[in-house]
């Protein structure tokens, strides 16, 4: 498996984990309606997480040197994997539980949740990236010592 492809099933792996114990949760609760705080909560944790760590990868790749547009490309992949699984997650889901499945249901969800999380996540994990990379970035020097 190449360094690239391990990167982003690491980082789509790690958006998608809060969805499992979201899920989890739910179950545990009495009744099947919707749980729109645990929702949003699970949410939170999804852009504290992508954040998180896009920050640390921006500062990483500004003190090795690196690339930014590389890790910018491999983070919008591992976004967009993550939203369409969110998506397909929340429709075999309900179907597991006895709710059925309705494949009209699924393209709605795909069609509308995946732009949402892709754009609301992708944001602000690219904002994330440049923020840490300008933030970690060894300074110039400034005056006569930068001519010499």
């Amino acid at each position: 498996m190449s360094a690239r492809v391990h990167f982003v099933a690491l980082r789509t792996g790690g958006l998608v984990l809060p969805n499992l114990a979201g899920w989890s949760a739910a179950g545990l609760g009495p009744s099947g309606d919707a749980n729109i705080g645990l929702g949003l909560l699970v949410l939170g944790v999804r852009l504290l997480v992508g954040v998180g760590w896009a920050a640390r990868d921006g500062a990483r790749a500004a003190r090795r040197g690196a690339a930014l547009m590389p890790l910018v490309a491999s983070w919008a992949v591992a976004v967009v994997l993550a939203a369409v699984l969110g998506a397909v997650w929340i429709r075999v889901g309900g179907a597991l539980l006895g709710g059925g499945f309705f494949p009209g249901v699924l393209l709605s969800d795909l069609a509308g949740l995946v732009p949402f999380e892709g754009v609301l996540l992708g944001v602000l994990v690219v904002l994330a990236l440049l923020g840490a990379h300008a933030a970690a970035r060894p300074a110039r020097p400034q005056g006569a010592a930068a001519r010499r």
